[in-house]
């Protein structure tokens, strides 16, 4: 190729490095399209949704797990507004005992009051209203 014709091919707007370039996407059937087969992004974008709600489903488990029935039970019934004296009645327990079980819950959702334990316990799913 003479340096004439390569001007020319330069000053058409293509490089002869550009010439022979891989290109990015593929013109099928005049639809330009990735490398990729139908559906793949679809795939794609599911699995980490998938592995995010698996992984959070697994979370909650461990986190319901940290509980007694009966501490939940006593979550619920704070959500519901009771004092310590009608749970106590509710649940058919001295009241101390409701005590050391609102203590355990409030410390088991690292927050410091009962009704910061409603609220969290209400954000981690583990009381709905």
């Amino acid at each position: 190729m003479s340096s004439t014709s390569r001007r020319r091919s330069s000053t058409a707007g293509e490089s002869s490095s550009r010439k022979y370039a891989r290109p990015k996407s593929r013109n099928i059937g005049g639809d330009t399209r990735r490398y990729a087969t139908p559906g793949t992004g679809e795939l794609i974008a599911r699995e980490p949704r998938q592995r995010r709600l698996s992984a959070e489903a697994a979370d909650h488990q461990k986190l319901v797990a940290q509980f007694t029935p009966r501490e939940l039970e006593v979550l619920r019934l704070m959500a519901e507004g009771l004092d310590t004296a009608t749970m106590a009645d509710h649940l058919g327990i001295a009241a101390h005992t409701v005590q050391w079980h609102v203590r355990h819950v409030i410390e088991k959702l690292r927050v410091h009051s009962k009704l910061q334990a409603v609220i969290e316990g209400a954000r981690k799913g583990l009381i709905a209203f």
